[in-house]
């Protein structure tokens, strides 16, 4: 009989929430292969049309989920009722397997996307059954909108879930995509292919800058009174610091275009670390105005 196991941030911890969602963000990358199920298979397990697992066990997704995204995928593959490979290829975008549930007021049909819903990947002709899709960052669930969805159950004091939209945890995401971009510009077989990547992340970063300024903007339009010119040291310190990983980024993809491949390592290493220090300096300056002791449904 299939073990079945329900994914799950928090299993087995007994703190607050705010805990919870801390130790969600921060886990450390392992790799993971989660598969969409196209058609009936039982070779391994018992899987139906419409399934997820986690290689070969069942994911049992929350009652509010409407999907799975996952974090910074380096390939897929499509695999067939002998779990050989049909096509594979590489993947640089978060992808979302969509889940037909109806009680969760779900829009989208049974389907893999990429995350910004620019391209739907459909089962190639040669008897492909699932999709499977590799990444060492994790994967986590989305309602309706693609929102992160965070379920503590008993864990929680308080309410427990929270929809947290994806810009306000663009730092995680976006640093694991560097790490993995980073990695293939030193690997040869991926080299040739890192150049869109990493230009691509370039521009991602560019958007964060941003997404930051006017989350600022907002933030000032409310002045902190004692606290105004220490939250602004750090929002300042946030933009350079997201300023400078921008311009690593573009060095990064120029360095790659001309071939110098351990120089760009570096450069795009050096970005990767900016957009974490940017996300964290913006923290700071949100705990500074929020007390510990408050239930945090977001990071700022």
């Amino acid at each position: 009989m299939t073990r079945r196991k329900q994914f799950t941030t928090g299993a087995a911890v007994k703190t607050t929430c705010a805990m919870l969602f801390a130790l969600a963000l921060s886990s450390s990358p392992a790799f993971a292969e989660y598969r969409a199920w196209f058609a009936p298979w039982d070779y391994v397990g018992d899987f139906q049309p419409g399934d997820i697992s986690e290689d070969f066990t069942e994911m049992l997704p929350p009652d509010d989920a409407c999907g799975l995204r996952i974090n910074t995928p380096s390939y897929y593959a499509w695999t067939n009722d002998v779990d050989g490979i049909v096509a594979s290829h590489d993947l640089y975008q978060d992808v979302i397997i969509w889940i037909d549930n109806p009680g969760a007021d779900c829009t989208e049909p049974f389907s893999v996307t990429k995350a910004d819903k620019s391209a739907t990947y459909s089962p190639p002709n040669g008897g492909a059954v699932s999709m499977e899709i590799f990444t060492n960052y994790g994967a986590y669930w989305v309602n309706k909108n693609g929102y992160y969805l965070f379920t503590c159950g008993d864990a929680c004091n308080g309410p427990d879930k929270f929809t947290i939209p994806p810009e306000d945890i663009w730092s995680t995401l976006t640093a694991s995509a560097f790490a993995n971009v980073s990695g293939s510009t030193i690997d040869p077989r991926r080299q040739s292919r890192s150049f869109s990547a990493v230009a691509d992340l370039a521009l991602r970063v560019g958007q964060l800058r941003t997404q930051l300024q006017n989350r600022i903007a907002t933030r000032r339009r409310t002045p902190l009174s004692g606290l105004e010119s220490s939250v602004r040291g750090l929002e300042d310190a946030a933009t350079r610091t997201l300023a400078a990983a921008r311009t690593a980024a573009d060095t990064c993809a120029s360095l790659v275009q001309k071939g110098f491949y351990i120089e760009s390592f570096a450069a795009c290493t050096k970005a990767g670390r900016g957009v974490e220090d940017s996300d964290s300096l913006m923290r700071a300056a949100w705990f500074l105005y929020h007390p510990p002791s408050l239930q945090a449904t977001s990071a700022r």
